[in-house]
């Protein structure tokens, strides 16, 4: 019955290290995360999407927005992104990309800011790393965030197993 317990416990204090938050060491990298928002006034996606991320900006990141098509940082972020087509809004999380504003769109935001918003990230339009690094970098906290939930999972069901074996043991052994 000892032998079980002492099982257990070192079986979570081996794991607990690779359940700990994740981080990357980067000067360059942000640890709040910032969505630009590159719109227009007469834009009626762009006024959908601003309406949407200021309903999420209560949410763990800064919201940054940016309303001209002339503006310095949208041509700096097409040039930077390698971004041929003109079309509004262009939204900006980490190294990631969104041209226009529907329900796809949405939801991929959705997944994006979930990922980022519990880690560290690289930010591509305030860093001087070329977009390869900054993809590579996110690219990893998305990596890990993978490992991480599909470690968890096994994890859960070992220790729910194991405690179970040991109510049934108990169960078998005062009869």
């Amino acid at each position: 019955m000892m032998s079980k317990i002492k099982y257990l416990l070192i079986t979570i204090l081996l794991f607990y290290p690779l359940l700990t938050k994740a981080t990357v060491t980067n000067s360059e990298i942000q640890g709040k995360l910032k969505v630009y928002l590159l719109a227009s006034d007469d834009c009626k996606n762009c006024i959908e999407a601003k309406e949407y991320l200021q309903k999420e900006a209560d949410k763990n990141y800064y919201l940054e927005m940016v309303y001209s098509e002339s503006n310095a940082l949208y041509l700096d972020a097409k040039k930077k992104l390698n971004i041929k087509k003109d079309e509004l809004p262009l939204i900006i999380i980490g190294s990631n990309y969104y041209q226009g504003f529907n329900a796809k769109i949405v939801k991929k935001l959705t997944k994006i800011i979930d990922l980022y918003g519990n880690n560290d990230y690289c930010d591509i339009l305030n860093t001087e790393l070329s977009v390869k690094e900054c993809q590579k970098i996110n690219k990893n906290i998305y990596n890990n965030h993978n490992y991480l939930v599909y470690l968890i999972i096994p994890l859960v069901v070992i220790t729910i197993g194991s405690a179970i074996l040991i109510v049934l043991k108990r169960k078998k052994n005062s009869k």
